[in-house]
């Protein structure tokens, strides 16, 4: 069985039936239509498939395509068109015949007017129309011949009255004849993320997800980018062996389908756009400034010299938007515009969007065509002009002159490296020096520093120098999501006799635990470069704060002292101003309870000392920090601006880790759906980027809260698939959180044996009560004992918290001593202790150990026989009901009942059955795999699958996939 025509074309589905309804002549539809897009939209490749459509339905197809050497050619549109119904001229009335046989050429005569054509041209598809319906296709009509185009625009408007459909295409930012056709016009944007992704997949299967991420971008939903960019590149490249070039190859293809809307506009446009496509980041004002200097310097040059003066001819080389011979011969015949706007040409073309002090593409393509056909001299003068028109813009400037440089540049060097250097402390920002705008834009924000100091590399004539850059490039480009480029920089850098060898440790260590999680070996490296670093650090210092924050990753996934105690060690080389956060962070960690006042009021501070723009690495120390004393909630707003700078090509080492901070936050206040939200944003990153280790650690959060909603078994499964990769690593604190997991599971299925196994293996004897996360299983440690009859544990668990001071770090772990000390205690006792940890300042901020200690609470008044046990008993279900706890709000509704007051329970009855595809989606997505992986696996975009997963979700009676496995189960 033949595939239907068109079935292949990815994220068309819409236009096809828009188009299937135009063949069929439905009652409503129109018989004409122009279908208008960016150049390779595909609207060639919808003509063939309605084309085929046609045929396959028995209606003649007439086709012309409009090429530009043939616009001044009368007729020669409607000769390719209608030249196959030469047989049929006999039918017409004689005087017909005799037009239509001069517009063929198989009669003498001057050519006819347009009137005459045109209805001879309406009386013969008359007639042939009688023998079945037409579709008329004319490709590219503004490069159709005005009489042809005046005598189809004849007959579209007349053709109502025969089965004749008309089709036409037309790219975007072009006018010319158009108007003659009168059609209705649907555009052909491009495709979306997910459509994109579905056809480079399927087209380049087995790209390097580095490869494909700048593919993507580039590409920009542009069906034919996303076909020839791949094929322009090695296979070396397409693997991630060779590193992508600044500027990706481009095909013949697409060269051509974007070059002559280039062409075609005057020279001194074409030197201010050559400028624009070089820094869209500038002000449309600077281009124009720049151009204009350009322009009239070129007046000075003699253009009978092309040699001398290194003119470039256009052809082989390019546009010539630069070259003194280009801008002098062109100035012959158009004058330099003189106060009006050189820019006004592009934006009419459809190429350039001109806003006050914003400049953009309409496609990062146009733009890549642009520069691709100047030649690199044109743009090394191009890059010249900008950086004298700069000299207010160091940063910017400075990337101009290294772009514009032809050997080694020690001063050029040394400018760049400050820029690049002083971008990436205050983060980099989109549309930075010689990147596009849009969407490229963001993709290249991370990298400008990582390209910038790559450059000062190469043109850096002392090899410490070059060394140098190349090594904090390599270090940069661990947090920007270029984790495939380290090893190579690492490589190419060496090991000049000077160069400092800090960052190539902390990049090191930094990708051994990024990629892998190999914490042990990230450990060992640093330990070196703490024994070989005897200077006192400032703030400045790149090397030694690049390992302490190494150390510091390290250190956090660790139980074991000795990461701390380095790190301890590190920090007393730093000066006392210096390394704040990471001070604040180990406080946070080591001794909570030595000064928890002082720690929190210097967390407040530091975090109220952060600039707007805050750099990353500078935030996410004191984030941790807030996470382990409970204080993060009173700071969301400055990660999650933080996340929105950086996401989209900032630093995503900080943003995934920002996330699952985030994600932390969420479940610890009882947002369980948006903590599960954040933790999907997470993976997504994580996945795309390479960040393993972070992908783990947020899989293991979310086993916790598989495990809080009462969803065992996707709790133990998520558990042990993270036991599995931590254990062999020694990431001990990831284990820890893995039999949390499983700790919960077990409660909530009411196993409290199996539970007090797993609470008393978070954390090896001996180490701190207040160590992470024990200091937040306390109260399970306490609970799980008294259940299972071992009641002078209880107490021992209790007391020891208490010589810890473990009640003192946060209200938090306030609360949960407080509640584990009234569960351990006599029953004669408790019920003051329960008043007091209930009554406790902001107890009810954190939901789920408040709605524990009320039910436990209950639990105590009803075996007292109290009245007020239906009080905390409700209280305690009405919690865990709004915050998605099952297990525990099943407990509370058993209570209850025990009480005398009847409960509603069952889950709610699916509103619809599930499709296969949503089956298989929804069963996936219940075991635990991402959106990414479940596409993987049926060969859908990961958007696509999150968009099945949103309308199932109400099918279902859930509101989030933690939910999915028990609803499953009820169908």
């Amino acid at each position: 069985m033949t595939s239907r025509p068109g079935a292949d074309l990815v994220g068309r589905t819409v236009e096809l039936e828009l188009l299937d309804s135009l063949l069929a002549g439905r009652e409503g539809a129109c018989r004409g239509l122009l279908l208008r897009g960016d150049p390779g939209a595909g609207k060639t490749a919808l003509l063939d498939a309605t084309a085929a459509r046609a045929g396959d339905l028995g209606t003649r197809v007439l086709r012309a395509s409009g090429v530009e050497f043939e616009r001044e050619m009368n007729f020669s549109a409607l000769h390719q068109m209608l030249y196959p119904l030469r047989r049929h001229t006999g039918r017409l009335a004689g005087h017909h015949r005799d037009i239509v046989d001069r517009i063929f050429g198989l009669a003498p005569g001057p050519p006819p007017d347009p009137l005459a054509a045109s209805t001879a041209v309406l009386a013969l598809l008359g007639e042939v129309a009688v023998e079945g319906p037409l579709l008329m296709i004319a490709d590219d009509v503004p490069w159709l011949d005005l009489a042809s185009a005046t005598a189809l625009g004849f007959v579209v408007r007349r053709m109502s009255d025969h089965p004749i459909a008309f089709l036409a295409t037309l790219r975007t930012g072009v006018r010319g004849i158009c108007g003659q056709l009168a059609l209705p016009v649907r555009e052909i944007g491009p495709l979306t993320e997910g459509e994109a992704a579905e056809l480079l997949d399927a087209r380049w299967p087995g790209l390097r997800p580095s490869v494909r991420r700048r593919i993507l971008a580039e590409a920009a939903g542009n069906p034919l980018a996303l076909r020839e960019l791949p094929g322009a590149l090695t296979g070396t490249q397409r693997s991630g062996q060779v590193p992508l070039p600044a500027r990706l190859p481009l095909s013949g293809r697409l060269e051509a389908a974007f070059a002559s809307a280039v062409e075609a506009l005057p020279a001194p446009t074409r030197t201010a756009l050559l400028m624009a496509a070089l820094d869209t980041g500038l002000d449309p004002t600077v281009i124009r400034r720049a151009a204009q200097a350009a322009w009239e310097d070129s007046a000075d040059i003699d253009v009978a010299a092309p040699a001398a003066t290194g003119g470039a001819v256009r052809g082989s080389e390019g546009v010539g938007a630069l070259d003194p011979v280009t801008l002098s011969n062109a100035a012959q015949a158009t004058e330099c515009p003189s106060g009006g706007d050189v820019l006004g040409p592009a934006r009419d073309a459809g190429l350039l969007q001109v806003d006050v002090g914003h400049l953009s593409f309409r496609h990062p393509l146009s733009r890549a065509v642009i520069v691709h056909l100047a030649s690199p001299g044109e743009r090394r003068r191009a890059h010249r002009a900008l950086a004298a028109a700069l000299t207010d813009v160091p940063e910017r400037r400075a990337w101009h002159l290294a772009e514009s440089a032809t050997g080694p540049d020690e001063a050029v060097a040394r400018a760049l490296d400050e820029a690049a250097l002083s971008a990436w402390r205050r983060g980099a920002e989109p549309g930075g020096p010689g990147e596009a705008g849009g969407a490229e834009a963001r993709r290249v924000a991370a990298s400008v520093a990582v390209s910038a100091l790559m450059r000062a590399g190469e043109l850096s004539p002392h090899p410490g120098d070059r060394s140098r850059r190349l090594v904090e490039a390599a270090y940069l480009a661990t947090f920007t999501g270029q984790l495939d480029d380290v090893p190579r920089l690492l490589a190419d850098a060496g090991q000049a006799p000077d160069a400092p060898t800090g960052l190539v440790f902390a990049a090191t260590a930094h990708l051994l635990t990024n990629e892998e999680g190999d914490v042990d070996a990230a450990y060992r490296l640093l330990a070196r470069a703490v024994e070989d670093d005897t200077v006192t650090a400032t703030n400045g210092d790149w090397d030694h704060h690049g390992i302490l924050y190494a150390l510091l990753l390290v250190s956090l996934y660790t139980l074991r002292p000795e990461p701390w105690h380095l790190l301890k060690a590190a920090l007393t080389r730093c000066e006392p101003t210096a390394a704040t956060p990471i001070r604040l962070c180990y406080d946070a960690y080591v001794g909570p309870t030595h000064a928890p006042d002082a720690l929190r009021k210097g967390l407040a501070d530091a975090f109220a000392a952060l600039p707007a723009d805050a750099a990353p690495w500078e935030l996410i120390p004191l984030a941790f920090a807030a996470v382990a004393t409970d204080a993060l909630s009173d700071h969301r707003y400055l990660v999650l601006r933080m996340i929105e700078r950086e996401r989209d090509g900032g630093a995503i080492a900080m943003v995934v880790p920002a996330l699952l901070l985030l994600c932390h936050d969420s479940y610890v206040h009882g947002r369980w759906d948006e903590a599960e939200n954040l933790a999907q944003q997470g993976l997504d990153l994580a996945a795309a980027h390479g960040y393993h280790f972070w992908e783990r650690q947020i899989r293991v959060l979310l086993a916790s809260g598989a495990g809080l909603r009462g969803d065992a078994e996707l709790a133990r499964t998520r558990s042990e698939e993270t036991t599995t990769w931590a254990a062999p690593r020694g990431i001990e604190v990831t284990e820890a959180y893995a039999r949390s997991a499983r700790r919960l599971a077990a409660m909530g299925e009411g196993d409290y044996e199996e539970a007090h196994v797993q609470a008393g293996r978070i954390e090896p004897p001996g180490a701190p009560v207040f160590g992470v996360p024990r200091r937040w299983t306390v109260l399970d440690l306490v609970e799980t004992a008294v259940r299972t009859g071992r009641a002078d544990e209880a107490r021992d668990h209790v007391a020891a918290a208490r010589r810890a001071s473990v009640h003192r770090i946060s209200p938090r772990t306030a609360l949960i001593c407080a509640g584990a000390e009234a569960v351990a205690a006599d029953e004669t006792e408790a019920g003051p202790l329960f008043e007091a940890a209930l009554s406790l300042p902001h107890a009810a901020r954190w939901p789920w150990e408040h709605a524990r200690v009320q039910l436990a609470y209950g639990q105590w008044l009803r075996r007292t026989r109290d009245h007020r046990a239906r009080r905390y008993l409700s209280a305690a279900l009405e919690t865990f009901d709004r915050i998605g706890a099952r297990a525990m709000a099943q407990r509370a509704r058993n209570e209850l009942r025990a009480t005398g007051v009847a409960t509603t329970t069952g889950p709610v009855a699916p509103a619809a059955p599930l499709t296969v595809q949503e089956r298989q989606i929804a069963e996936l997505a219940a075991v635990g795999l991402t959106n990414r992986q479940i596409g993987e696996r049926l060969f859908l975009s990961h958007r696509t699958v999150g968009s099945h997963l949103h309308r199932l979700y109400p099918k279902l009676g859930i509101t989030s996939r933690a939910a999915l496995r028990a609803a499953l189960e009820t169908m």
